[in-house]
């Protein structure tokens, strides 16, 4: 008696894999900068932090994760000039 192969055994390929290529990349890059003023009545000190993700899937997807942490300090006498910022911005791109 013969074995007959049944339509789901081995692999198969399914119908969406040839309209979206994978490529699965991750980059990711981290910047940073340090900025110092003074003058004869303040001294502010101002860092920069900003560390970013893309993630392309597909061949013209791509998915985006910015955030970016600000740091500031004063010796002046005002009010809320010491500020602390944490921003993000999330991002999704497909290129015709």
């Amino acid at each position: 008696m013969r074995h007959r192969k049944s339509p789901t055994s081995g692999s198969q390929r399914l119908p969406y894999r040839s309209h979206f290529p994978r490529i699965k990349s991750f980059k990711k890059s981290v910047e940073a900068s340090c900025n110092h003023s003074e003058s004869s009545s303040a001294a502010i000190d101002v860092v920069n932090f900003r560390p970013r993700g893309s993630y392309m899937p597909w061949k013209k997807y791509s998915f985006d994760l910015n955030s970016i942490l600000i740091l500031r300090n004063s010796d002046q006498d005002v009010e809320n000039l010491n500020v602390n910022e944490i921003i993000y911005t999330v991002g999704y791109q497909y290129s015709f």
